[in-house]
């Protein structure tokens, strides 16, 4: 833990009707057809309104900075830029931390799998003990806490979900050099600890990627078929000029994408792991109540997060498990899904089963990656399209689109 004076950064919350979109990724995968201001939006199936307060929590620091002892404050200022905000020494939870987890305190449904090379892997596992297997891939950032947001409708559907934490993210270490194609590696070796004879996968958002990787490596006996909701494609595949200039942009930024996802978040609800969950909460209700939503799928979204305020901190527990062993992680993660997959994505086995799930508002994932990835894929894609966000799309059509996975095989 590093020692150094701690500023405490707090955001106007009164802020009126603010533009929102559906979370920053916008700024880094190439969907530019919002203004970004402020960035907000869902995460993982309950709405995690998020406004991207950096520069108005920064200007506020000045003010503070230059009212009372410049030089001590300066020093901090340029910690919290280049580190971001310390996580609490004991954040709450209910110890004892099983054997050999990392100091992270949701430890229900929660176990570690340590791999032959010597690295963890953190996952969870909730719905039906008995069900059929499905596993759950996070989006960024998120960590294998998102799979709790599926344990009633698994319940009722009779289906066992598990979720997996990235390298780097909540209970996994990290994994040096890592590319795509790894996690389809860790994947089958939690599937295989579990003694599961085949399973099903869902992505949702940054998880997509993920999942295709595993549709390209892991063995017909074993992957039955495939759900993405909103997930992102290969950079590639988007042939428009916004998604040419997407990639051009990330060629030049690449190595600064982890530091500018730190930024991002790191004032944010999701990211000030300084404060207990209960303050991070509440920041962020204050937040979905000061939004006019524009359009049905936004009211969605916020009414679903006033509605239940449980799902909502399921949401600020995952991330503050994505946070918790660096920011750089989840950068990292974010890094990696916007490089070349090494694979093409219609060489993906033929007989693969896809449900494809995505928003024509969505102002995360851009629509033309759902459209170009049901064309690459062809007859074996079952291709959903709606007038919905990032969010409202997975509030919407959760119970539908589990239904529909679980057909499959």
């Amino acid at each position: 833990m590093r020692n150094r004076t701690k500023i405490v950064i707090e955001a106007s919350h009164n802020l009126g009707a603010v533009p929102y979109y559906d979370w920053p990724c916008c700024l880094l995968l190439g969907n530019y057809s919002n203004p970004v201001a402020h960035v907000s939006g869902n995460h993982r199936g309950v709405l995690n309104t998020l406004e991207f307060t950096l520069t108005y929590n920064t200007l506020l620091l000045i003010v503070h900075i230059l009212s009372m002892s410049p030089l001590s404050y300066l020093a901090s200022l340029f910690d919290w830029i280049i580190h971001g905000p310390v996580a609490l020494s004991n954040p709450p939870g209910s110890p004892p931390y099983p054997r050999d987890a990392l100091s992270t305190p949701y430890t229900n449904h929660s176990d570690i799998l340590i791999l032959p090379d010597g690295r963890k892997l953190g996952f969870s596992q909730y719905g039906s003990p008995t069900g059929r297997p499905v596993i759950f891939l996070h989006g960024m950032p998120g960590s294998r806490l998102d799979a709790a947001h599926f344990d009633d409708v698994a319940k009722e559907l009779g289906a066992r979900v598990i979720g997996i934490d990235r390298p780097g993210i909540g209970w996994s270490t990290p994994q040096s050099n890592r590319k795509l194609l790894d996690h389809a590696t860790d994947v089958e070796a939690v599937a295989d600890h579990l003694r599961l004879d085949n399973f099903r996968i869902m992505g949702v958002s940054a998880g997509g990627p993920y999942a295709l990787a595993c549709a390209k490596a892991l063995p017909p006996e074993k992957l039955l078929a495939v759900s993405i909701m909103c997930g992102f494609g290969p950079l590639e595949i988007d042939t428009s000029f916004r998604g040419y200039v997407a990639r051009v942009i990330l060629a030049l930024v690449s190595p600064l994408i982890p530091t500018a996802i730190r930024l991002i978040f790191q004032s944010s609800p999701v990211g000030r792991i300084d404060l207990t969950d209960e303050a991070r909460l509440e920041m962020l209700l204050e937040q979905v109540v000061a939004h006019k939503p524009r359009n049905a799928a936004e009211e969605v979204e916020r009414d679903a997060t006033i509605d239940d305020a449980g799902g909502a901190l399921r949401a600020i527990q995952s991330c503050r498990e994505a946070f918790s062993q660096s920011f750089t992680y989840p950068g990292l993660d974010g890094q990696l899904i916007a490089k070349q997959y090494g694979f093409r994505i219609q060489d993906i086995r033929k007989d693969l089963p896809f449900h494809l799930w995505y928003g024509t508002l969505d102002g995360t994932t851009p629509i033309n990656h759902g459209r170009q990835l049901a064309r690459l894929l062809g007859k074996r894609a079952k291709y959903h399209e709606s007038e919905d966000t990032h969010g409202s799309l997975q509030l919407r059509y959760k119970r539908e689109a589990w239904e529909a996975l679980l057909r499959e095989g």
